[in-house]
């Protein structure tokens, strides 16, 4: 708006009238300015992040977003198996068993395991075992049946060096030789 065109449309404005006017209209003008261009900030902002959204997607064309996922929870399957393998086998070597790939093998996928790999209900788990497979827990089949080991030789004080062999060989074959 011109001062002129002002003045034309209102005859017998004033100076003071005119400049107040003049002012407020320029107020408002300089208002909406700046909110233009606040908008147009944000439009740049959307359309920046938009051609950066199309740039990553096109980076993603031809992936098998399902296949991706599918592979991922395979993953995550195979560390949980291996981590309640590592744990079984730490139970059962601590608990004595002999030969654990065989056990493992025998025991197939009956384990039941807790969310955090670990075997649920362990002591009775491990007794089980020590029932079904005693053969792989020999300590325990020892201590279980009562089962003595005899060396085959004598118990009790001991032998003489008189009667020993070694020590009659010995003399046979150094004969002026005095051993006390």
């Amino acid at each position: 708006m011109k001062r002129e065109d002002v003045k034309a449309r209102i005859p017998g404005i004033t100076d003071e009238q005119l400049n107040w006017l003049m002012n407020e209209n320029g107020s408002d003008i300089n208002a909406e300015k700046g909110n233009a261009a606040r908008i147009q900030g944000e439009l740049d902002t959307a359309n920046a992040t938009i051609k950066t959204l199309r740039d990553a997607a096109k980076s993603f064309e031809g992936v098998d977003v399902a296949e991706l996922q599918r592979q991922l929870n395979d993953e995550k399957a195979g560390r949980r198996k291996d981590r309640q393998t590592w744990n079984l086998r730490s139970i059962l070597t601590g608990a004595g068993c002999t030969d654990v790939d065989y056990l493992l093998y025998k025991l197939g996928n009956t384990v039941e395991y807790e969310e955090d790999g670990s075997v649920k209900n362990q002591d009775a788990f491990l007794e089980s075992c020590r029932k079904d497979y005693a053969a792989q827990f020999p300590a325990q089949q020892v201590a279980d049946t009562g089962v003595q080991v005899n060396t085959g030789g004598e118990h009790g004080t001991g032998g003489s060096a008189g009667a020993d062999g070694v020590t009659a060989a010995f003399a046979r074959l150094n004969p002026g030789l005095k051993i006390d």
